[in-house]
């Protein structure tokens, strides 16, 4: 499959400004509940959104934490950017579920043994239903 298929079916929300799509693992199982949002345009810096870009942001970062707290039962969830590996505005939102342990809290969620995971099968069953969830009244953004 090649990459823009792929990109497809986790994709869950894009509008004029952004795309947000289920994280995917380099290597092995995907933790279950990232979701990847990046700016269409290129830009190095969140201080460099657009003031429409930028107000636009808020609003599918809340959409998408209703999203996986109503599809994914997380208790709430992490946003989060790190912009020196790739020069370019990602943004995760990433779900913390029920019950895990103090040690694996925060970046160290993807490490706790329990933690959901699944292949491209889960990950796109789980795209098609944070999809559907974004646009139930109340998570839309």
């Amino acid at each position: 499959m090649e990459e823009q298929s792929l990109l497809k079916e986790r994709l869950i929300y894009e509008d004029e400004y952004f795309h947000a799509s289920h994280h995917v693992a380099e290597k092995g199982p995907s933790l279950l509940g990232v979701v990847l949002i990046q700016s269409k345009r290129h830009v190095n810096d969140l201080s460099e959104l657009e003031d429409s870009e930028a107000k636009d942001l808020g609003p599918l970062v809340k959409g998408i934490s209703k999203a996986l707290k109503a599809t994914m039962g997380a208790s709430w969830t992490y946003c989060y950017s790190f912009l020196e590996g790739v020069r370019h505005v990602h943004v995760f939102v990433t779900a913390r579920y029920p019950g895990v342990p103090q040690e694996y809290l925060r970046l160290n969620i993807g490490e706790w043994p329990l933690a959901p995971v699944g292949g491209t099968t889960e990950v796109y069953e789980l795209a098609t239903r944070l999809r559907a969830s974004m646009f139930v009244k109340g998570n839309a953004t």
